[in-house]
This record gives structure tokens, C-alpha cells and sequence, in this order.
């Protein structure tokens, strides 16, 4: 069965959160946001459920007919650099990871794993710096002070994945 593409508002209190969620139904898209509410404890006041996957522009739709063909339900996100991704299926939150590379230039990652962290910063080596140098990958959560954690918790709950930097007043971006 072919799954469809929905935006999906949660409303949580006086804060609103976007994610995106793979399905067969608008009535899915709610059960799974349901599960995955009450395996974190998270409490909801209300719930939007748009179907975009046929709203999406040509740019937008790499890895999209692959995704919707293949993915389980879950939350998915569009990065630029490699196109509509899963990340997040049943009851696992994305992670942050720092890359460092040998010339010491630091890269922040939200990705659901190493691997397509890794996959994310080769796809935006290859198209925004030239070639690929050695590097190592860490839990970058370790790495931020106390006020830098900021709006990253958030983040973390459903995305998007992506290459993320620090506003100073935003807090953690994917750009």
C-alpha cells in the first residue's frame, strides 16, 4: 500500500510544533501521534493533519515516491542536500552529533542515526566545499554549554533532520 505525506500541527499548551508524518490515513496520522505522545509522557491540546505529498513542489519531491512506496508509518523530513528521509519510527527521538574535521571546522547534525548524520554532512561537503575530509562524529549534546541547549529538546521530538547552527536569538535552526 502506497503511503501518503501529511504536515502535522501539535499543539502543546501555549507552544505549536510541525513535523512531518508518512501514513495510509489522516486516522493513522492520529493514532500514531497518540502512541507516541503516551510513550514520552507528552501532553497534547489539539492536532492538524494536512496531506502535502501531492501539494509539493518539483524540487521538493526527491526520495519522495521511494519513501511513500517503502516507509513504515513515522515521522519523515525533507533535507535538501538528500531529499525525504525517514527518521523517526515507533519510539525513537533524533540524536545530535558534532562533526569535526581534520581542518578543525565543526558541523551540528540533527539525524535519527551516525549514518545518516554522516550521510547529511557528505551530501553538503560534496555540494558546498569541495571533497571529503576525514572526520570524526560525537554526541554533540556533550558539547554544548547549559544556554546553548536552548529549543534543542524540541527539536530532538521531531525534527526536521539536517545540518543545524546556533540564532543567539532562535536558538537551534536547520538551515
Amino acid at each position: 500500500m502506497r503511503m501518503k505525506l501529511y504536515e502535522v500541527g501539535i499543539q502543546r499548551g501555549s507552544r505549536s510544533e510541525q513535523c512531518h508524518i508518512v501514513a495510509p490515513d489522516p486516522m493513522r496520522v492520529g493514532e500514531f501521534v497518540n502512541e507516541y505522545d503516551d510513550a514520552f509522557e507528552y501532553d497534547r491540546t489539539n492536532l492538524t493533519v494536512n496531506r502535502i505529498d501531492q501539494l509539493l513542489p518539483e524540487d521538493r519531491k526527491t526520495g519522495l515516491d521511494a519513501m511513500l512506496e517503502n516507509a513504515p508509518v513515522g515521522f519523515a523530513s525533507y533535507e535538501r542536500h538528500i531529499g525525504w528521509t525517514m527518521h523517526v519510527k515507533a519510539l525513537f527521538k533524533l540524536r545530535f552529533f558534532t562533526i569535526k574535521d581534520i581542518q578543525n571546522k565543526v558541523i551540528f547534525i540533527i539525524a535519527p542515526d551516525a549514518d545518516i548524520a554522516k550521510s547529511i554532512y557528505a551530501a553538503n561537503v560534496r555540494l558546498n566545499r569541495g571533497p571529503i575530509l576525514m572526520f570524526e562524529i560525537s554526541d554533540g549534546v556533550r558539547t554544548l554549554r547549559k544556554d546553548e541547549v536552548c529549543n534543542l529538546p524540541n527539536l530532538l521530538k521531531y525534527g526536521p533532520i539536517g545540518i543545524a547552527e546556533y540564532d543567539h536569538d532562535q536558538g537551534w535552526v536547520i538551515v
